[in-house]
């Protein structure tokens, strides 16, 4: 059960329970109201009423994180969309509420979902951050991509835009600019897209999105680079992209070459592309 008082201006009911568990999804709190496991000042609810400055929420929902794999070095989990990966208020948060000597390794974009890596504590973090950084961890993505898509390997420059929080994507090297390299693999097409599986051979912001988008193949579901006259006709809300598997690649003699023995991989209805 987690007890939280209203400290702010009066709001829906729904609103604060999204905005401090941020775990808790629109319909996973309809289910609560159904199921009467809301409370307001110690009154049970089933509708989702304005609440007041000073009036007590008790939600009765258990939303600890739980481990697609772990072993003694890592913890790996899924993090749902909508959902920062990092702070307080992230999946970070849930992990070290909990843990407290769990590192969070990576980052996936609030409005992607999948797999996110922490490490046992600040040795493990130091070999973590470095198997990212020397590319020991293959990341890997499945994706609707808008249009038919081909097997290719995208090459750009990406040159970030602070004001607006996009990047733009360059075909030459330009200052500011850092390369980003991004292969697709297209699994299955549809009338007018692509189910393709993505890694990022970079690690850049928005990195496959905007290489994707460039080439007239937006994730479908992007707000920021796609077409919205294209995603309100398919009626998609959500960005169509799951960060669903990782594999480890690390050196002969290292002292996590175990991991190479396996991949984690999200279940397929775990895989949100709607």
């Amino acid at each position: 059960m987690m007890k939280s008082a209203v400290s702010d201006t009066d709001c829906r009911l729904s609103v604060f329970v999204r905005n401090r568990y941020p775990l808790i999804s629109y319909n996973l709190f309809n289910k609560l109201l159904r199921n009467r496991d809301v409370k307001v000042n110690g009154e049970r609810v089933k509708s989702d009423l304005t609440i007041k400055k000073g009036d007590l929420v008790e939600v009765y929902c258990d939303i600890t994180p739980v481990p697609v794999f772990e072993n003694g070095n890592v913890f790996i989990v899924y993090k749902p969309k909508g959902v920062a990966s990092d702070g307080v208020r992230g999946m970070e948060g849930e992990v070290r509420e909990r843990y407290p000597d769990y590192f969070l390794c990576h980052r996936l974009d609030t409005n992607t979902d999948g797999l996110l890596v922490f490490a046992k504590g600040a040795k493990a973090a130091e070999i973590m951050y470095g198997a990212f950084k020397y590319k020991y961890v293959k990341k890997y993505y499945m994706a609707r991509l808008y249009g038919r898509a081909q097997a290719a390997e995208y090459t750009d420059y990406l040159l970030k835009d602070g004001e607006t929080g996009r990047v733009k994507v360059l075909s030459e090297p330009a200052k500011g600019a850092v390369k980003a390299v991004t292969a697709v693999r297209p699994v299955s097409y549809g009338e007018d897209e692509t189910l393709a599986e993505i890694s990022p051979l970079t690690g850049r912001t928005h990195q496959i999105r905007a290489q994707a988008a460039a080439r007239g193949h937006f994730v479908l579901g992007d707000g920021k680079y796609g077409d919205d006259r294209v995603n309100k006709s398919k009626k998609i809300k959500n960005l169509c992209l799951t960060a669903y598997k990782l594999a480890f690649a690390f050196p002969a003699g290292h002292e996590y070459v175990e991991l190479n023995a396996i991949s984690v991989e999200l279940s397929p209805e775990k895989i949100k592309l709607l």
